[in-house]
């Protein structure tokens, strides 16, 4: 049995040993026209310069909802008390 001289440690060292057969290729990308209308505006729309600002403000909302709600969860409020058993 041959022994590669390739060391093949975990699983990046198994990806890189089958990525560097050449059986595995990215797909090409295909003409514009192939794809659907609202994915064919994507291609050619230019970024929104305030959708960062946007996004911050949702994210900043959304994680105040969780925070909220989990503090105002029953589980959350009785997570650090211990009960006593009386037999």
């Amino acid at each position: 049995m041959e022994s590669s001289s390739r060391s093949v440690e975990g699983r990046p060292g198994l990806l890189e040993l089958i990525l560097s057969t050449g059986e595995l290729v990215p797909q090409r990308p295909g003409p514009t026209s192939n794809l659907l209308s609202f994915d064919q505006t994507a291609v050619t729309q230019t970024p929104d310069p305030n959708a960062s600002l946007s996004s911050n403000i949702g994210l900043g909302v959304a994680l105040g909802y969780a925070g909220n709600s989990i503090r105002s969860s029953p589980a959350f409020a009785t997570a650090g008390t211990r009960r006593s058993s009386t037999a």
